[in-house]
């Protein structure tokens, strides 16, 4: 966390003289101030003073801070065009436009995240047929979902009668109270199902990120298998020949299992279904023998335009569905998301895979 606030300190230091422009501009043209010397440099001041905040790149300011960085910067290049427009310079120099924008973003970012649809993916296998997994993941309980809301959907959910019903993890967070999780662990443990739900752990499922936190890892294993969920942490389960193979999340613990050590014995004639709260080792597991991977945790990005830049600096599979020979992977955006109620990039989803 602290490498990363460091590293942001180039960025916010760039928009921070970006802003010290923008807003000596508007004093110039439209107050018509003399900025000199000493009222350039006050100035510069209080706009990196303003824009500190935003090194914590989780908090809303940040989020506020540079989407009003990138819109008022696209905005340059139409000013360029545009500026003979007495009406176009007024409402981008006095920053009306930027706000405007920003704003009606955020109110897509808040319906698209509340808008949860089902998304199908059908392939193909010669080890099993008709088999039908109902996915969810990154459900982060009482950040855009509430306990009315989930009921809803678990009910919606269990009209599909999936014959397993796989939960990736970062079902609760560290925002979550303690009613809110056992909530949810009990309205998760109700969907219908043939044979049986299963849970893995995400990072933020332990309240890892709190300094007061209201559960812990073994509370969240208590509430679900009180419930009749399996929880799988480096454990593997088989049903007929199928087997389910639960990762430990690489956030919680550096020193889990290697993909080898786990699947070595797992028999490889079995339809073997892998979950990973973090899409990781994606080719290793597919020349292990594994059949399916399914992952969360990437969000989709969430927030434009942050799938981009995680697939360009990545080897990831950052959303949706990708092929290896016989080996297939499935990364779900989540049916919701964390930190904020926003979803500027993506959507909200459970997942529906069927296997022919």
């Amino acid at each position: 966390m602290a490498v990363m606030m460091l590293g942001l300190l180039i960025p916010v230091g760039l928009t921070s003289c970006y802003t010290h422009f923008f807003i000596k501009r508007f004093l110039i043209h439209y107050l018509h101030m003399d900025m000199n010397r000493r009222r350039n440099i006050l100035l510069h001041g209080i706009m990196l003073l303003l824009s500190l905040p935003a090194v914590n790149i989780y908090g809303i300011y940040a989020i506020v801070y540079f989407h009003l960085f990138v819109i008022s910067v696209a905005l340059e290049a139409v000013n360029l065009i545009l500026k003979r427009y007495k009406w176009y310079r007024f409402g981008f120099m006095t920053g009306i436009f930027s706000i405007v924008i920003m704003g009606l973003i955020f109110c897509y970012g808040y319906y698209n995240i509340n808008k949860v649809s089902e998304t199908d993916y059908t392939i193909s296998s010669n080890k099993v047929d008709g088999l039908k997994i109902l996915q969810i993941t990154d459900l982060h309980m009482s950040n855009a979902i509430n306990q009315a809301e989930l009921k809803e959907y678990c009910q919606e959910m269990s009209k599909l009668d999936a014959d397993i019903v796989v939960l990736t993890g970062d079902i609760v967070d560290e925002r979550t109270p303690l009613a809110d999780m056992k909530a949810a662990c009990e309205l998760l443990s109700q969907i219908t199902n043939k044979k049986g739900i299963y849970y893995i752990y995400g990072n933020h499922d332990a309240s890892t990120y709190s300094s007061d936190p209201q559960f812990n890892q073994a509370d969240v294993k208590h509430e679900f298998e009180s419930h009749g969920v399996t929880v799988l942490n480096d454990q593997i389960v088989t049903i007929e020949n199928i087997s389910i193979v639960g990762r430990m999340d690489a956030g919680l613990n550096r020193n889990r299992l290697s993909s080898e050590e786990l699947l070595k014995n797992v028999e490889k004639d079995n339809y073997i279904i892998l979950l990973d709260h973090q899409p990781l080792d994606i080719e290793k597991n597919a020349s292990l023998g594994v059949d399916l991977q399914l992952s969360g945790h990437t969000h989709g990005g969430q927030l434009f335009p942050l799938r981009e830049v995680q697939t360009l600096v990545t080897n990831t599979l950052v959303y949706g569905m990708r092929r290896i020979d016989g080996f297939t992977a499935i990364t779900s955006s989540g049916i919701s998301a964390w930190g904020y109620p926003l979803r500027t990039e993506g959507k909200s989803e459970y997942v529906i895979i069927t296997v022919e």
